[in-house]
Formats: C-alpha cells, structure tokens, sequence
C-alpha cells in the first residue's frame, strides 16, 4: 500500500495545476494516478498517418504577458515562450447559413467592424462588449484580485447570455455572431451565463496562441515540475474503488490490485464516474439524485484528415460552421441536416506540403450507443456524420473533398475510452445556470477528505480547468492565499 499527503485522481490540466499550486505552498508528497500511459487530459496528442493531432487543446486565449493564463502558467513554472506560435490576428472565422463574421483581436477592433456591418446598432455594440469586459473582471480566480465585488460577480452569474443579447439588439445576424462563441463551451445561449460566456469571449479577444508543438509540450512541463518538487505519477493506474469509512476516504484501489492512502484525495475525473466508483450505501441519496439529474453537454464526433495540398486554409485560423439551431439536443434533432462544428489545423507550426486538419462537431449520443463498434452500421453511421460535414465545408470551401488524402472518423465511444465522460462529451456537464457558480458542483463533497477539480466544477475548457485548480487547492490551503500570490507575482522574462 503506498501512502501520500495528498493524491490526485486523473492527471488534465486541472489536476496537475492544483498539485503544482500545492507545491507553491510546500506539499511535495503528491501521488498522481493517470490511466492512460501518458499524462494531460485534454492536452493529449496522437498521431495518424505520421501527423500530430490535439484531443482538446486546439488554441488558448489570455495567454500574452500580463494577461491571466500567462500569469497562472508563469506563477507555475510551466510557462516557455517557444511552446507557442501567435495565431492570426483574426483567428476565428464563423460561417452561418446566409452570412460570415471573423472575430479579430482587441475589444476595439470588433467594436468598430461590428459597427461598420451594423450601423444602426453601434452603441448597443459597444455596450455590450463594454459590459463583456466589465464582467470578466469581476472573477477574482480569473484577474487573480484579492478584493472584489461579490454582488456584482453574481450578478453577471445570474444573467444568461441570450437575457443581455436580446435586450439589447435588433438585428438577427448580430445575434447569431454574439452567440457563436458558444461553441467554444457548449452550451445554448438561453442558458448560459453571462458571467461565464464573459471570461471565455475576454480569454480569446485580448490574445490567441497556438501550441507550436502540440498541448502534449505543456503537459510533460508540468510533469517536470511536479516530480522536481517530490511528487509521482502513477500511469497505467485506472481507479476501480473509493473505499469509505466515516465519511472519508480510506482506500483508493485501482483495476491492477495497487491501493492507495492519502490525508486528501482530489478527483479530476467526471463526477458521475467517481461517484460510480464508490458504495452508493455512502452517497448521500439526495446527492446522487442531484448528480443524476445534471444534464451533460453534447457528444462530438470527431474526423482527422490529411490533405492532399491546403486549399486555402489558414493554419492559425479556426473555421466554425453554424446551423440555424445551433445548440438544439442533437437527441432530439437527429434529423437535422447539420450540426454545429469546427475545423482547425491539427499543427500550428505547419510546414509546406500534406495539410492535417481535425473536424470537430456535435452528434446524437444514442445512435452510436446503440451500435456495436466492431458492425458495418457503426462504420456506416460515421460515415454518415462525415459526408454531411464535408457537405457544409464544400459550400464554403470549394475542393475541400477533393483534396482529401486519407481520414479517420471517431465517435462519442471514442471519447468515452481515451478522455472518459458518460457521453462522449468534450465539455463534460451542461453549464447552464442551473450549475454555475454557487449552483455548481463546486470543489467541496459530502465527505470530509475529498475534493473535486476540473471543468466539470467551474466551466469547460483549459482555462476554465487551470481557475478550477484554484479553488480546488484553496479548499487545502486557502483560496485567499493563493490569489495573494498570483496577484503579486511578477512574471520574469
């Protein structure tokens, strides 16, 4: 049996910032179990047909000099100039069904090409990116400040983002570009918050980078620093059982017969597959009752392709493909022709010839559940998914298809294996409202020694992973002390 201070289950971005924050304050005795041979969550890469392509980690915003992911990243010892390469200027095309819109960096720059498109509405613009600004401010885990305006946080908690939208426009094409960037989290604008939509359109208006050698790069420094500061991972380690007593956690026990034992245990797993993982003797029913009732995100059906030449794509530009109902339960939109879905360059640092690229869209969870993997009618239904993605591309990218060299298609199932949700989801639960904030699964349980991180306890993405780390860690060492010292750190470069 091997005994740690603290041990952290799942090794994302999540998992290991709480544990290098941890170190910050001098607990070194951290155990790590991944069940993967490689550490990183959603900065996993592979490789197919000799190219590398990301799970998760496709681009970050917040991430220039100042700015909170490269203040957090730095404060961690895991930040390297060279990991990176700019994206465009305007890194993110959206195509919807009769119009375009590319967002640019820098509030002013959309302010005043929104303006131009929509003249009639230019204050209403203004405004809105102005409370945008104003809004992702407020988050003290996000601009690290150790004095805030609780009231006003909540406030912009408690708004949806279709509530501000609607409130202040006119014209449905303006609509539909201020909600598209809610493909980047996955939930609709009716139930989205405002607060939260506000941090993720902050993130990627001020910067945008790409990682120059896959999101593979920062998870092995953060590795480094982790084991130079005392701590072990342990791979190839899949938790099987939480064994309880007194509500607490004795024992963890995984597949391969190793247990673990440890003053703290923090989860940066899926809450519904942890708590699978212990007697539901020992969960609270009214609990397990709330878990079960959270809805979870839309699946993805994912297509890794290599062309034959670049037929006009940027690869430090993202391309995202809207339908008229975009954020619709694809479980009861089956029918629709379409999907919301993106396509980005799988490497940044992309040199001439064979250009890789992923495709990235929503699907119905239940007709690939309902099938088995190794049947001719799975194939046939990625297939499917395929050609009405490619379908869309070919309006807007003329010779896309015929540019195609090889592909492989993945499903929901896919996603359950190698980055585990009960869906196949990349963006876990389903933020609305409802789970967000104090509403939200938060780092605090029902038991006295363990602790949950990730997206799934503060909202989707590497950005909203890393803040989670911080609340997770605070709950160990004080939040309050934490924010001290990323607000009074200063980056030395």
């Amino acid at each position: 049996m091997k005994e740690f201070d603290i041990l952290i289950i799942g090794s994302g971005i999540s998992s290991m910032a709480a544990a290098r924050i941890l170190n910050k304050f001098g607990h070194s005795k951290i155990g790590i179990l991944e069940q993967h041979s490689v550490p990183g969550g959603f900065l996993h890469c592979f490789k197919r047909f000799g190219h590398r392509f990301e799970t998760g980690a496709h681009y970050i915003g917040s991430i220039n000099r100042g700015e909170p992911f490269h203040q957090l990243l730095n404060y961690l010892d895991v930040y390297h100039e060279e990991d990176y390469i700019d994206m465009d200027d305007a890194p993110d095309d959206h195509y919807f069904e009769d119009h375009e819109y590319t967002f640019s960096l820098g509030y002013e720059e959309n302010i005043k090409k929104l303006g131009h498109l929509f003249p009639l509405e230019k204050e209403s613009i203004r405004e809105y990116f102005e409370m945008v600004e104003k809004a992702a401010h407020s988050f003290p885990t996000y601009y690290f400040k150790k004095d805030y305006d609780q009231q006003k946080m909540l406030e912009y908690i408690d708004k949806t983002v279709e509530e501000v939208v609607e409130n202040l426009f006119k014209s449905p094409k303006l609509k539909e570009i201020l909600y598209s960037n809610s493909i980047l989290y996955g939930v609709a604008p009716k139930d989205a918050s405002f607060g939260f939509h506000s941090i993720v359109q902050d993130s990627y208006i001020i910067s945008s980078k790409g990682f120059r050698f896959g999101g593979e790069r920062l998870a092995r420094r953060f590795v480094q620093k982790i084991e130079e500061a005392g701590g072990e991972f342990f791979f190839n380690h899949k938790v099987q059982e939480l064994v309880i007593e007194n509500k607490e956690i004795t024992k963890v026990i995984c597949q391969n017969g190793e247990i673990f034992q440890a003053k703290k245990v923090i989860s940066g797993i899926h809450p519904k597959l942890l708590f699978d993982m212990i007697s539901k003797n020992d969960v609270r029913k009214s609990f397990q009752k709330r878990l079960d009732q959270i809805k979870e995100s839309n699946s993805f059906f994912g297509a890794c392709i290599v062309l034959k030449e670049n037929p006009g794509l940027s690869p430090l530009k993202n391309y995202y493909f809207h339908s008229s109902s975009d954020f619709d339960d694809p479980e009861e939109k089956k029918k629709q022709k379409c999907f919301p879905f993106f396509l980005t360059s799988s490497q940044r640092d992309y040199k001439e010839g064979k250009f890789p690229v992923l495709i990235t869209s929503n699907c119905a969870f239940s007709e690939f559940n309902a099938l088995d993997k190794k049947s001719q009618d799975y194939k046939d239904l990625k297939e499917k998914y395929f050609k009405e993605v490619l379908e869309a591309i070919e309006k807007r990218i003329p010779g896309f298809i015929e540019s195609i060299d090889r592909y492989t298609l993945s499903s929901p199932l896919t996603n359950q294996r190698y980055v585990p949700s009960p869906t196949g989801s990349s963006y876990g639960i389903y933020h609305d409202t409802s789970c967000t904030g104090a509403r939200g699964l938060g780092p605090r349980t029902h038991f006295h020694n363990l602790i949950l991180t990730g997206q799934n306890t503060l909202f989707p993405g590497l950005l909203g992973g890393s803040i989670s780390a911080i609340k997770s860690a605070g709950q160990i060492i004080g939040t309050k002390d934490i924010l001290k010292q990323l607000s009074e750190y200063e980056v030395m470069e």
